[in-house]
């Protein structure tokens, strides 16, 4: 029911900014870009925020009420819990702050934190895609905001902080993206396998770093289906040590492989224009299709092992893709055949968020 408003919304709002003209029309190194203004973006992004703060508790949402609910509200108290914890801490101290000013409100909570995950995606999607709406689009089709605004709360506030890193990443200031990248590893641990990653993604599209993360993927994925327990074995010493066969004896069998084919297709579009890619030399372009090689590499890992535990690394470089596939189809098709090419892709993604969600 909520999906089904939410794209219907996209496309309203999406008519109504064409007819209306609610953009600004940029030249960005040669190219014309519909760049939309500040209000038309967020009244896009705004029933998908209104989900994740008003819409039911679902998912992980009950859990983490509950937790917000125990938390001790005074100072002293907040710093004993914290003494007992090994990591996240600075979720704890985000939901600290929130209980001290606004009190038990499940409503203030819920609002704050879909804030802190929906600032950053409407920022970086508007200032680097070619297209916003259809990077929201995609995000929105790829069920990311059920997945994880409404799911995994703590690991994609560290997800969108990353985000916001991407200019830093960009223009290879190392220093204030490892602070970013530290700093969200507060929030949960797991952000940490970004600090190898923004220099993997460093440099050309395709490059030896990705294509060597790319190979070990494989090799990794050929391995662990024949020993899915040998993750048990490399996670020994952190707090998922046994968290695998766990899983997989709760039923989890690992990423959809179609999950990992459609996340594959910006890497397929991307190496069929390398060439063209490569002449442009636009590091956005570049850092967002090697972040979307990384994304196969990890879901291919997870396709054989654990779709929760391992399934869950893909988030930290997925919303990567979806800003530069207006750029790669723009490149990869003619004027004529973008529209059809674009019409195409909606309803393929359409039809994958209803595999998703388990509607067909």
């Amino acid at each position: 029911m909520f999906g089904g408003v939410i794209f219907i919304w996209l496309f309203f709002v999406g008519l109504m900014a064409k007819q209306l003209k609610l953009y600004n029309i940029e030249n960005v190194n040669g190219v014309i870009v519909k760049r939309w203004h500040w209000i038309s973006a967020v009244i896009l992004f705004f029933p998908i925020f209104w989900l994740a703060c008003m819409g039911p508790a679902i998912n992980d949402i009950p859990m983490y009420l509950s937790a917000y609910k125990l938390l001790p509200s005074s100072f002293m108290g907040i710093l004993q819990y914290l003494s007992t914890m090994e990591s996240g801490q600075g979720f704890v101290i985000i939901e600290w702050l929130i209980k001290s000013v606004f009190g038990n409100s499940f409503t203030a909570f819920r609002v704050i934190i879909a804030l802190i995950h929906s600032i950053p995606i409407i920022y970086i999607f508007r200032k680097y895609s070619e297209d916003y709406w259809i990077a929201i689009y995609l995000f929105v089709a790829s069920s990311v905001h059920i997945g994880w605004m409404m799911n995994g709360l703590r690991q994609f506030i560290a997800v969108a902080i990353i985000l916001f890193a991407l200019p830093y990443v960009i223009n290879r200031k190392y220093m204030k993206a490892i602070f970013i990248i530290l700093l969200a590893s507060t929030i949960h641990v797991t952000a940490l396998c970004m600090l190898p990653i923004i220099f993997i993604v460093q440099g050309k599209v395709g490059n030896k770093r990705t294509m060597f993360f790319i190979v070990m993927a494989i090799i990794a994925m050929f391995i662990l289906s024949k020993n899915p327990a040998l993750m048990d074995t490399i996670l020994g010493e952190t707090e998922y040590a046994g968290a695998v066969t766990e899983m997989q004896r709760l039923g989890d069998d690992g990423v959809n492989p179609l999950r990992v084919l459609v996340t594959a297709v910006p890497v397929l579009l991307a190496f069929v224009q390398r060439r063209r890619i490569l002449r442009e030399e636009n590091p956005v372009i570049h850092i967002c299709v090697n972040m979307s090689i990384i994304t196969v590499g990890f879901n291919l890992i997870a396709m054989v092992t654990s779709g929760i535990l391992m399934g869950r690394m893909a988030i930290y470089t997925n919303l990567y893709s979806f800003i530069i596939m207006p750029y790669l189809i723009r490149n990869a098709f003619t004027k004529k055949s973008q529209k059809i090419v674009n019409m195409l892709m909606i309803v393929f993604y359409f039809i994958f968020y209803c595999f998703e969600m388990g509607v067909v």
